[in-house]
Parts: C-alpha cells; structure tokens; sequence
C-alpha cells in the first residue's frame, strides 16, 4: 500500500538542497490520491494507478530500502521529466516530496514500456516488425 512508511524519503535538508523549500512546500499530498491498483513493481520502485482530480494517475514510489545515491537520481528523474513537453513522453503532473518521495504522471494504459517493447505482435505500431 503506498503510504508514507513504504516509500523511500531525503531528510529535508538533502530535499530543500536539490529541490529547493519552495518546491518542497508546493509538492502533492499523498493524501490527495485515491488508489485504485498496484500496477507494477521492479527492483527501485513500485508504480500504482490512482485517481486526481478526476483523472487516473500513474504514482511512482521508490522502496524504502533504495540508497541516498538512487534517491537522488529520482529527483533528477522527476526534475528531467518536468522540463520535458512532447506528446511521445508521458506528462508530468507533479511529485509528492514529503513525507515520502512519489512521482506522479499521466496514466498509459497498456502496460509497461518493457511488455510493449518486448511483446511486438500485443501493441500496434506504425512500422512492421520482422518476423520471428
């Protein structure tokens, strides 16, 4: 279940050095998501589908047993994927940062990139696959 104790936190000082206090106190609750289903899980994070503001959401929470180097790289992830505007990337729609650390993006329905990637004849795509 996502809450606070499952997922990975900074202190907020390491929050407020690599985000800044105002990001930090303009961050989501995760008291503002109601979750639907786990979606998925890998080795650094676990993906849940969500509902905000009416719409489904993808939250994207590291484990709590991720080290301060992976944490970071979250940040730079969710920091990279705010700056980035293009209708072949998933939105962005904002980041919780405390008390634990959640990326929240536009839902995709489908399954993961890897099941698409990896499964050819499932997903229609604009150029034809060789076959196997």
């Amino acid at each position: 279940m996502l809450s606070d104790e499952c997922g990975a936190a900074l202190t907020p000082h390491q929050l407020e050095s690599l985000v800044g206090a105002e990001e930090v106190q303009q961050g989501l609750q995760l008291s503002e998501f109601f979750l639907e289903k786990r979606a998925g899980m890998g080795s650094f994070a676990t993906v849940w589908r969500a509902r905000y503001e009416g719409r489904r959401v993808a939250l994207k929470q590291p484990h709590a047993k991720c080290s301060e180097s992976d944490l970071v790289r979250f940040v730079r992830e969710v920091q990279t994927l705010r700056s980035l505007d293009h209708p072949n990337i998933v939105r962005f729609v904002g980041a919780v940062w405390e008390p634990s650390l959640v990326l929240v993006l536009e839902w995709m329905a489908g399954g993961s990139v890897h099941q698409c990637l990896f499964t050819p004849y499932r997903y229609p795509h604009p150029y034809p696959y060789p076959e196997p």
